[in-house]
């Protein structure tokens, strides 16, 4: 069965993107010798992706060349006619979590939750998150969009690894532990 897998930056203060959606504050990271943090194997590994229609709209939204071709993209809209512009990419609403459930037993390889907070959410509440890569950046930016929002349930992970980038940028990596229950 295929794995769900958020990887996703986050800053100091807790937020994946400012309030309006932008990420330039990422930008803001000295990389001079173009360190990718684990990006690229991270990316070999996975077939599929699933993100919201914001965060959809904002990838188109710097102009350039879709980044996943080759990869079948699965964008999460509460609306049945959303305008899908880019190749290898499908709409995902009405009954969302069976159509997601579907995808994780499908052939293949693992599957990138790309974002936004609220399908981060709606996955983590329904135990269909199995493991989170997250590029911890070293930059506050004092407001903006949590990577969980809406009330997440208490969801027990395991750290398997962390990993220092010179960067500054630290990647830690969980897998979804089974909450044990507890007879009394």
């Amino acid at each position: 069965m295929k794995k769900i897998k958020l990887y996703s930056s986050v800053s100091l203060d807790g937020y994946i993107a400012r309030k309006d959606g932008r990420l330039d504050w990422l930008e803001s990271i000295n990389n001079p010798n173009q360190i990718d943090h684990d990006y690229e194997s991270f990316y070999s590994g996975i077939d599929t992706l699933i993100m919201g229609r914001k965060t959809y709209d904002i990838i188109l939204s710097y102009g350039i060349e879709w980044p996943y071709k080759g990869k079948a993209s699965y964008i999460v809209s509460r609306s049945s006619n959303f305008f899908i512009s880019t190749e290898n990419t499908f709409l995902l609403n009405g009954d969302i979590l069976s159509k997601i459930r579907e995808l994780k037993v499908m052939e293949g390889k693992d599957i990138w939750l790309v974002g936004g907070g609220k399908i981060n959410s709606l996955l983590l509440n329904n135990d269909l998150i199995d493991e989170m890569i997250i590029s911890i950046v070293p930059v506050i930016i004092g407001d903006g969009l949590p990577m969980f929002p809406d009330n997440p349930k208490e969801t027990n992970f395991e750290m398997i690894d962390a990993k220092t980038f010179e960067t500054g940028i630290v990647n830690l990596t969980f897998h979804r532990t089974m909450a044990l229950s507890v007879q009394y």
